[in-house]
Parts: structure tokens; sequence; C-alpha cells
């Protein structure tokens, strides 16, 4: 798990340093303040500077765009010398990852990385269309692109006990499941969707006739089951769900946090996901959890942490942290 991090110009960020990470980590601030580039950020450390990560970002054919989006202040022309660094705080450089343009012209120049002191270099066409690194790192974005990926999620563990634990966890808020099925059907956009079998009964329904966020639930489990013994990131985490049942939504993360030891950083811009998020970590005393602001001050992005045990305070006394 990481246990600081400190981020210098990738995207947003000059230079950004959180001197103490949770394994339980809810980022919060306004719009455009950095909050998904943040969860970017630690994608990219963990898959080690792999392009795949990058393609979700990026324009991966016209490098002059690739560089405007992904190192800090670019702007067309940049500097050879730039070079994004991401890692925990610290002063040894082998515990970081170093991407940099080392030489070549502006068509196709050479990408060197350097993490865990191995160095690889690449042009940047060759990078960009490279196969990723099989890491524990799974991001649950707003993206399009995101239920393709939870259907592969899905068949990595639908053969093992796995599939009933994800049932047995989703029956706390929607009762009557009894299996969950991944179809096809190429008539139908996208092609495979998950359905659901219900107890004492044949019917099978669609996911997406339950409503309530239940895609959302169930793609979060499926993720969490998968990242055992790695990193959870979740975008807008409150997306999709009422805020009723956010609480037990918190309750469940922190739970399987803990049990399958998986290090989880989830955004939001909703007070009631930073309440819900308080009263769930106020009944789990085994797991470090802590609200992370990022906010603008003079150009800069800065960050302040509230710890669990400020968190009933800020609720009860409304302090604005968004």
């Amino acid at each position: 798990m990481l246990p600081s991090l400190e981020i210098k110009n990738f995207r947003t960020f000059e230079h950004l340093t959180i001197e103490k990470l949770a394994q339980v980590n809810l980022i919060t601030g306004k719009n455009n303040v950095g909050k998904t580039t943040l969860l970017e950020a630690v994608n990219f450390y963990i898959y080690k500077g792999s392009p795949h990560v990058l393609r979700e970002i990026v324009n991966p054919q016209k490098f002059i765009e690739f560089a405007d989006h992904l190192f800090y202040g670019y702007n067309g022309k940049g500097s050879r010398d730039t070079k994004i660094e991401i890692g925990p705080i610290s002063e040894d450089s082998s515990k970081k990852l170093l991407f940099f343009i080392e030489e070549g012209d502006h068509f196709d120049p050479w990408i060197k990385i350097l993490y865990a002191n191995k160095t690889t270099g690449t042009n940047f066409f060759q990078y960009m269309h490279s196969r990723e690194r099989d890491v524990k790192s799974y991001f649950i974005s707003s993206n399009e692109k995101l239920k393709y990926l939870v259907y592969n999620w899905w068949d990595d563990l639908v053969l093992d006990s796995t599939e009933y634990e994800i049932i047995a966890e989703l029956e706390n808020f929607y009762p009557g499941i009894e299996r969950i099925a991944l179809v096809s059907d190429p008539e139908l956009t996208p092609s495979r969707f998950f359905m659901a079998k219900l107890k004492n009964n044949d019917m099978k329904v669609s996911f997406a006739s339950f409503g309530g966020g239940i895609e959302h639930i169930l793609s979060i489990l499926i993720a969490m089951f998968n990242a055992q013994n790695g990193t959870l990131l979740i975008d807008e985490i409150e997306n999709g769900l009422h805020y009723s049942i956010q609480p037990e939504i918190w309750g469940l993360i922190v739970k399987l946090a803990k049990r399958l030891n998986v290090q989880v950083f989830a955004t939001t811009h909703s007070w009631d996901c930073i309440t819900a998020f308080q009263e769930a970590v106020s009944e789990n005393n085994e797991v470090t959890s802590q609200l992370i602001r990022l906010s603008r001050l003079n150009g800069k992005i800065r960050t302040t942490i509230f710890e669990a045990s400020e968190l009933p305070l800020i609720t009860q006394a409304k302090v604005e942290v968004r």
C-alpha cells in the first residue's frame, strides 16, 4: 500500500504532496481541482507507467496533444527536462515512477521510464501501443468503456466461489437474488449484460431493471474482489446511489478493504457521501480512513487531511470541506 504520495508535473499538478495515506481514502474538492487526476496518477504509478492508463486520458496518435495533456505546463513546446514523478514521499528515487521525454523530435520522441531501479525506453508510437502490465489495480470511472472492463473482471471471478460471496453481499441491498449471469445478445448494444435469477422464481431479469444503482454496486463488488492485495480507485463513487444506502455501501467497502487487504481511493463532491463515509468509518476502527480535500490557493493545488476521528465534528457542524 502507498504510505504517502508525491506528484510532480502530472497533468493539473505541478507539485502535490499527501503526507500520509490511509487504507480507505475519500477525496473531495470543487470541480476542476484535480480529484480524478489524482486517481489517474495513482493508477499510472501502480501500473509502472503502462500506456494503457494514458490511452484512457490522452490522444495516442499525436505527441504534441499527448504531451500537452500529460505534462504540467507543456503548452506545445515544453522542455526535454520536464519529467513526471509519482510515488511515495521519499528521497529515494527508486521508490518512484519517473516518466520523461529523453530525445527525438516532436513527431516520434523517445519515452523513458524509470521504476524500482529498472529503466525502459522506446519511441512514442511503440510505447503507446505496447501491452499493459499485470498488476492489481482496478479503476471504476465514468468512462463509457467501464462496463466492458467490468465484464472482463467478472469473467476472472466467475469460476470460483467469489461469485457466491458477491451475491451474498448484493442481497443486503436487493434481497431475492439467487444467481448472476453475464449473457450475450449480438443484436443489442452492449452485446453483453448482467441477468439475475430470483429465488423461489424461475424469472430471469436484467440488472438494469432493478434501478437504484445496483449495477454500480455490482461493479464495486467485482472490482473489490479482483483487487485483493491491491488497489481500488472509484471516481464519483456516489453516482447512481440513493443517499439512504450510501452508509451501507461505505460500510461494505471498509469491511472488504480490511478482509481483502485493498487500499481504496474514491472521489466525491457530495455532502451526503461524506456524511455516509463518516458514519461507516466511525463504526470500524480496524481500518485506517481519512478524508482528503483538494483546494486551489494562488493557482496551486493543496491538500488538507481530515482523519477519521475528526469527521464527526466536521459533519455535525456542517463544516464545508468540498
